[in-house]
């Protein structure tokens, strides 16, 4: 066992010699099993409604050539300022310029983002502490479906996340200026996973004496690093405002995760050293739970909880060992991985589930239960048709409006049009404008719709002229459209941003490569 500030792995006990796991292979096999299981679900991808608001974003940063302070894309022709961090959107932007479009950037993130998370902790673990305890957390992190969603949905939580163990991994290691530029990514990836991984490192460094110095100068200088986007945010911070999401009646608590987290933080605390880190991410968590319960029960904090159970579990492996007990382990980790039972709340109302496991959510024959945020509104038969209507009654600088926020957005993305919807409702508009008044299409959904049949009170009102109908929506031209699209300057050029990222990218490869002093 390594002690307190030590960058020495811990040695596992000594397996049982007439049977030696390799701890290494059943990691790598699972995430093949992931990635085939994602593969097949290709089609199925993207799920939910927040991939469209990034792609939104993206063609913004498009349109513009450069990152834009003001989102006017959305809540057209007035726009709202753009508040959400821009690594993500400069990602898929590269592969846009590459020639990809815009559903196959889509459903790379959604195939992508899983199998790298799960990698990405796996290699970090295995790299700090050893193979074993890499392989339980690996197995824990797996588990949650509702973690799963939370990763393929939520990218730009994700990829903070990631950079945020990556940065852990190289203060670990000794490598600062790599520590301190990652931990900066993560504050252009999102604007609250960068503050839980800042309040980790605080709490490790206050947590373990040794490390202190180390996490202070890598936090000072990430914020530092981080400042023009904070600056941004705070200055515009009038415009931003916490929405009630209908998530936060969907919450499932994971039993078995969340029992051996509990033992995992008495294990930690035990154990002291580079195990205080769990407790501190766990710890740093709770910042969801007023405002965001889902996703500190069921999404983003099940990270803190899996990681804890990993480390419950290869210490109840430990012990098997000794009561040559190792088969029934290994038996319960595989019944782990199949059978998660959760107690989920649907609308404040429990209900047990048996298994809500990715691994039997992953398989259709047998899955039993489908929730709101593994639901997806692409459609490509629907969607060409609508696009090819609402492009043939408009120009590229006309505004496109829906009663349903999100599918205004995915058709604005198709027609290359801007919308008067606003995607992001934590962010109010700079001025409110009658979104109807400002476009010159509007596409009207029948089933979003709470009346059945066309909305004769808005025909009338704007005098709107019925275009086209489709199975799906009702499409009309506002004769006396009072918006167009103004297209904002860039604050930084893609030019710009491309050398930023390639300096950036060179003054970690360089810390890394380092030989340690």
């Amino acid at each position: 066992m390594h002690t307190q500030g030590s960058d020495k792995k811990e040695t596992p006990r000594p397996e049982n010699p007439k049977f030696v796991p390799s701890w290494d292979l059943y990691a790598l096999g699972l995430l093949a099993l992931y990635i085939v299981l994602q593969y097949l679900r290709w089609r199925m991808f993207p799920l939910f409604l927040d991939v469209y608001y990034h792609l939104s974003v993206m063609h913004g940063f498009d349109m513009a050539g450069g990152y834009v302070t003001h989102s006017f894309w959305q809540a057209a022709p007035s726009g709202i300022p753009h508040l959400y961090p821009p690594l993500l959107h400069i990602i898929m932007l590269t592969g846009y310029k590459l020639g990809l479009s815009d559903i196959v950037i889509a459903r790379l993130l959604h195939f992508l983002f899983y199998p790298l998370a799960l990698f990405v902790f796996w290699y970090c673990i295995k790299k700090l502490f050893n193979a074993r305890l890499a392989f339980f957390v690996l197995l824990f992190l797996s588990v949650p479906f509702s973690l799963y969603l939370s990763f393929i949905n939520t990218t730009a939580s994700t990829l903070a996340m990631l950079f945020g163990m990556f940065s852990f991994l190289c203060a670990e290691k000794g490598k600062r200026i790599a520590s301190l530029l990652l931990l900066a990514c993560a504050f252009y990836s999102h604007a609250l996973l960068s503050w839980i991984f800042l309040f980790t490192f605080i709490l490790y460094a206050v947590l373990v004496r040794e490390r202190r110095r180390t996490y202070f100068l890598v936090s000072i200088a990430a914020l530092l690093c981080a400042l023009p986007i904070l600056i941004h945010e705070y200055t515009q911070r009038a415009f931003f405002s916490f929405v009630y999401l209908k998530e936060n009646k969907e919450v499932g608590i994971h039993i078995l995760i969340i029992a051996l987290a509990i033992g995992g933080i008495v294990r930690c605390a035990k154990l002291k050293g580079r195990y205080y880190f769990f407790i501190a991410l766990a710890i740093s968590f709770f910042v969801f739970l007023s405002q965001l319960t889902y996703r500190y029960v069921s999404g983003e904090g099940m990270v803190a909880c899996a990681l804890l159970a990993g480390v419950a579990f290869e210490y109840l492996y430990a012990l098997s060992l000794k009561r040559h007990a190792h088969s029934f382990a290994i038996a319960t980790a595989i019944a782990i991985l199949i059978f998660s039972p959760t107690v989920r709340f649907s609308k404040g109302k429990p209900v047990f589930l048996l298994s809500q496991s990715t691994l039997i959510n992953l398989m259709p024959q047998w899955k039993s239960h489908h929730g709101p945020l593994e639901l997806s509104i692409w459609h490509p038969r629907f969607y060409r048709e609508i696009a090819s209507l609402v492009k043939g009654h408009s120009r590229e600088d006309d505004i496109v409006y829906s009663n349903f926020d999100y599918f205004s957005g995915a058709l604005a993305i198709l027609t290359q049009r801007v919308t008067s919807n606003i995607m992001l409702r934590e962010v109010k508009p700079v001025i409110r404008l009658d979104a109807v008044k400002a476009a010159k299409i509007i596409v009207w959904l029948k089933d979003a719709s709470d009346a059945p049949g066309q909305p004769y009170s808005l025909i009338n009102k704007y005098d709107l002229r019925k275009v086209g109908e489709t199975e799906l929506v009702y499409i009309y031209e506002n004769p006396d459209p009072h918006g167009k699209r103004h297209i904002a300057k860039p604050s930084i050029t893609l030019v710009v941003i491309g050398w930023i990222i390639a300096l950036v990218a060179l003054f970690i490869v360089f810390d890394i490569r380092k030989a340690p002093r």
